[in-house]
């Protein structure tokens, strides 16, 4: 199954992408392309089950305009997408990318081991819920922050 949503994902990776190309992007690929394509579209689908399945919940976690900066949490990078130093106190302007967030689950009597239902009882998401109770909170990936 992975295998042949993989393949239908990358050849609607190529179609979607085609626009964005000076020189388009041809409805006959290369082969090294279109397998290009359809194993990163295996990898990603490989990885949302990983996560889906995993032991700990994951969760963006987007920075609001005006928060203060926390190195811990956040990388500063200047308009031009160059790293900048940033220092506790000084105020997030815009956060262009979300950090990631990872913890243990809230609740503990779900069963892991039972597959698709587990899933779908916890209702895995990487958006933030606010009836969640985060436990060992790990930053797994810093947010990318523009700062005043």
């Amino acid at each position: 199954m992975v295998f042949q949503e993989g393949r239908r994902l990358g050849d609607q990776m190529r179609k979607e992408l085609a626009p964005f190309f000076t020189q388009g992007m041809r409805h006959d690929l290369n082969e090294d392309g279109q397998s290009f394509l359809e194993e990163s579209a295996r990898t990603l689908l490989q990885l949302k089950l990983e996560l889906l399945l995993a032991d700990n919940e994951y969760e963006f976690d987007f920075i609001d305009a005006g928060a203060s900066f926390d190195p811990e949490r956040m990388d500063a990078v200047c308009e031009r997408g160059d790293a900048r130093n940033g220092t506790t106190g000084m105020r997030v302007r815009f956060c262009i990318f979300p950090a990631m967030l990872q913890y243990d689950k809230d609740d503990p009597t779900l069963d892991d081991k039972s597959g698709h239902l587990s899933v779908l009882v916890c209702n895995k998401t990487f958006y933030p819920r606010t009836d969640t109770i985060r436990r060992n909170v790990v930053v797994v990936a810093k947010a990318t922050v523009l700062l005043d």
